[in-house]
């Protein structure tokens, strides 16, 4: 299925919103991208799975999004965190649905106030969500069918959650995961805390992997473990080369290569340099740790 729209005020602009739906035996991932000039922008994956809504997409999708809703009963809606990309449709998918969309505690100021002066790269693919107040999540989401549990894994956010449903090996990951060889870094995100949320989410025991931007994943703990030893091999890296004399822009180039377009579309949000920085707080941290024990 394939939901697409032109939005009045993008008309002539040719700028359009898309939702395709993929079914995953009982889960349904809904894809959305805003689209220019019929190509693609950035696709972000909202899921739904026996009446609970996870994501509700962007604010330049919504329109589609609740279209695309209609066939599915949702009696449950949850953010994963309060990013624009996975949240900027709560207020039309609430005003759909009738019911109250839930978040981390730590994220309901962040969605009471959201940001309206976003980065213009931000601006352009997801837009500024207007303000929502939800409902704070607990600790576990009940189904019909299923029993997720909410584990807090911030880092890439404050307030990021994943949900693991245990009995199905299933694991909804927001944004914890991406891709196996992850060398950009958001500004914001705190590389000590990403690394302790994937060694306490790869301890669990599941074989699917719901992520939020790569889609389906097989063999899931494998991936995210793949993952966390690849930062891990990043910051001993940056350890080694920083012990040899190396400045931090030698140590980016020499770990991970130049900056490449990402760097520049998001005007320095998500860097490479990001992530060797981290790596550095890391390293000095651990050797702070270490002389105040000697």
């Amino acid at each position: 299925m394939r939901v697409r729209g032109i939005s009045p005020l993008h008309e002539g602009r040719r700028v359009a919103g898309v939702v395709r739906v993929h079914r995953l035996g009982p889960v349904t991932q809904l894809r959305l991208t805003r689209t220019a000039f019929g190509r693609p922008l950035f696709w972000v994956c909202a899921h739904y799975v026996d009446g609970l809504l996870i994501g509700t997409g962007c604010a330049h999708t919504a329109e589609e999004f609740t279209a695309a809703l209609g066939e599915f009963p949702v009696a449950q809606v949850v953010n994963t965190h309060h990013h624009e990309d996975h949240a900027g449709g709560n207020v039309s998918v609430a005003a759909r649905v009738g019911h109250t969309v839930r978040i981390h505690r730590a994220g309901i100021d962040r969605l009471r106030h959201s940001d309206q002066r976003l980065l213009l790269y931000r601006r352009v693919v997801w837009g500024a969500p207007a303000p929502y107040d939800p409902q704070p999540l607990g600790e576990q989401i009940v189904t019909d069918h299923y029993a997720f549990h909410v584990i807090h894994v911030p880092g890439y956010s404050l307030d990021q959650v994943v949900l693991f449903e245990e009995r199905m090996g299933w694991v909804f990951s927001a944004d914890l995961y991406l891709g196996e060889r992850v060398k950009y870094l958001r500004r914001d995100e705190r590389l000590g805390e990403s690394l302790s949320s994937l060694r306490r989410v790869a301890a669990l025991p599941f074989e699917w992997l719901f992520c939020s931007h790569s889609g389906v994943v097989r063999g899931g703990q494998q991936a995210l473990r793949a993952k966390l030893a690849y930062w891990e091999t990043v910051c001993r890296l940056v350890e080694a080369l920083r012990a040899a004399g190396r400045s931090p822009a030698q140590i980016h180039r020499e770990v991970l290569g130049t900056e490449g377009a990402l760097r520049w579309i998001s005007g320095g949000d998500f860097a490479k340099q990001h992530l060797v920085d981290e790596a550095m707080k890391l390293v000095t941290a651990r050797r702070q740790l270490d002389a105040g024990a000697a």
